[in-house]
């Protein structure tokens, strides 16, 4: 099995929405892939609590093989997702682990 963290700074205004707006549709349209992309066995969208944070979200997925990643990855709706968050958010870090 396979985890997969990634955080997000957003920034203060994109695409004409503020922050907190694109936040939230951002975790909705992450929220919507499960139904659709059958490999998601989990997945879990957060805002940080901190209260400067670097980082205003972060995304836990859970698959079972790298491949199932892979197809996650590549599947156009993430792809769209994707697109959108690319236009609303500075920078990003991501990590991929094997737990047991």
């Amino acid at each position: 099995m396979l985890r997969r963290i990634v955080l997000w700074e957003f920034l203060p205004q994109a695409q004409g929405h503020t922050r907190i707006e694109n936040m939230a549709k951002v975790k909705a349209m992450l929220e919507a892939l499960p139904p659709v992309i059958p490999q998601i066995r989990s997945l879990t969208v957060n805002p940080n609590l901190e209260n400067e944070p670097k980082y205003h979200m972060a995304l836990t997925l859970t698959v079972d093989t790298p491949e199932d990643l892979r197809i996650y990855k590549d599947h156009p709706a993430h792809r769209a997702v994707s697109a959108f968050v690319s236009q609303v958010r500075g920078e990003r870090v991501a990590v991929t682990m094997e737990e047991p």
